[in-house]
């Protein structure tokens, strides 16, 4: 009987020891997976020991610049323009459902919500277009002939109407059943930027002044004739209109370096806030609650504001040598992604940067490194997915998968086979106090 309990104490230690090296090897396994496995341009790494890591759901790395990105609000679709294509991509797979091949591709996106319809704006040379699809098919509904090159484009939520600014000086609106423009509204300069409310009912647009000195333009669908305006004596780098439309954020460069918040009742702003640096992007909420803003330099910080109150309620600086080049905002405000552009090396292919927020505070909940910097990201309406474009690929993101790596590289092996050798010596000492009893 003695002899049998030997064997089985020394069968069950060799088990014990062959599963936890078992487990350790596929931990590591895995780890070496998530930390090699990816192209070795782009890297995850932490910032502080409270931000997490991500690996992307899945990521398509080319040579093709990505210019705009746009996720509908349940997060299925995504459309992207890129320098030769434009794309449109299913949340569950890297192989795009439509694969159009244009001239000059895509420079700007937009999406209707339920991803139905999605409109693409380029130009180059005096020769751009827009597009508008339907996502059964990768054959335009219409083209329009801008005859001049598109510099920004919106959409309202349910695909109807489609708002265009243009080199050529102009802000047309399109309903989506015709590529002839409901109205045309023609300004001194050229426009810009312009955004569209969520049922289309107001436009906003910026530029378009005498002696280049920019404007901001409200718009009515039913009209081209705005129904105010406001010069701001500085450069006008970008602008957004709020769902309902009743608010207009507006971020300036150069001089002023100033945020305005403006309601749709005057041309008044409600508020500024000087950042002292160039403001290079701005978002506001669908519930019109919550203003996410970036500068270019300055630490390139994001900056949160509640609507109510030209105070910021927190910054984040991405990097000494950085610019916060773009933004994006839940529908709530509960989320906020933004991507930079890393400068600190001062190469030609320079990194970029994504962070991810909630609003209760300016830790990032997690932070992607890119091989090239980030030129777009978008994300869906209840914040749980996200697209980047970059200058080396797409991105695409479930923003609450994330992972908190080991110390070190096969840390956990380490631990386990530590563990094994303790268990290893106790066995021996249990056998030599056995031996010691028997005698």
């Amino acid at each position: 009987m003695k002899s049998i309990k030997r064997v089985s104490i020394r069968r069950v230690f060799t088990y014990v020891i062959i599963f936890i090296l078992f487990i350790g090897f596929q931990d590591n396994s895995k780890s070496w997976e998530k930390n090699n496995l990816v192209d070795p341009k782009v890297t995850n790494l932490r910032t502080s020991s409270e931000v997490g890591q991500i690996k992307p759901l899945w990521s398509r790395l080319s040579d093709e610049s990505i210019s705009d990105v746009a996720m509908s609000a349940d997060g299925n679709y995504v459309a992207v323009g890129a320098t030769n294509h434009i794309y449109l991509y299913t949340r569950q797979s890297s192989s795009p459902i439509i694969n159009y091949s244009a001239t000059y591709g895509g420079r700007h996106i937009a999406i209707s919500s339920n991803g139905d319809y999605f409109t693409a704006a380029n130009g180059g040379g005096g020769d751009g277009k827009l597009f508008f699809f339907h996502k059964s098919s990768s054959t335009p509904l219409w083209i329009f002939d801008i005859l001049d090159s598109a510099t920004s484009l919106s959409m309202s939520s349910d695909g109807k109407y489609i708002a265009l600014a243009s080199y050529d000086k102009k802000v047309r609106l399109f309903n989506r059943s015709s590529s002839t423009p409901l109205w045309t509204f023609s300004a001194p300069s050229g426009i810009d930027d312009v955004d569209i409310s969520s049922d289309g009912s107001y436009i906003s647009a910026t530029g378009g002044s005498i002696a280049n000195i920019p404007k901001v333009f409200l718009f009515g669908k039913s009209s081209s004739i705005p129904l105010w305006n406001y010069t701001i004596y500085d450069k006008i780098v970008s602008m957004a209109i709020s769902s309902d439309g009743n608010y207009i954020v507006v971020g300036s460069s150069s001089l002023a370096n100033k945020i305005y918040l403006f309601n749709k009742t005057g041309s008044t702003p409600m508020w500024t806030f000087t950042t002292g640096y160039p403001i290079m992007t701005v978002e506001i909420s669908n519930d019109t609650n919550y203003i996410v803003a970036g500068i270019e330099n300055g630490g390139g910080k994001v900056y949160f504001f509640n609507r109510s109150n030209p105070l910021p309620l927190w910054s984040y600086s991405t990097g000494t040598d950085a610019h916060l080049t773009t933004v994006a905002i839940s529908s709530n405000g509960s989320y906020i992604i933004a991507g930079n552009e890393d400068y600190s090396g001062e190469t030609e292919i320079r990194p970029g940067n994504v962070y991810f927020f909630q609003k209760s505070t300016s830790i990032p909940i997690w932070h992607y490194r890119t091989g090239r910097y980030v030129c777009a990201v978008s994300i869906s309406s209840d914040g749980t997915y996200s697209a980047v474009g970059s200058r080396r690929g797409l991105y695409i993101f479930d923003n609450h998968r994330i992972t908190n790596p080991s110390p070190i590289p096969g840390y956990n092996l380490y631990l386990l086979l530590g563990t094994t050798c303790i268990i290893c010596v106790l066995y021996k000492k249990v056998r030599l106090k056995t031996i010691k009893k028997r005698k």
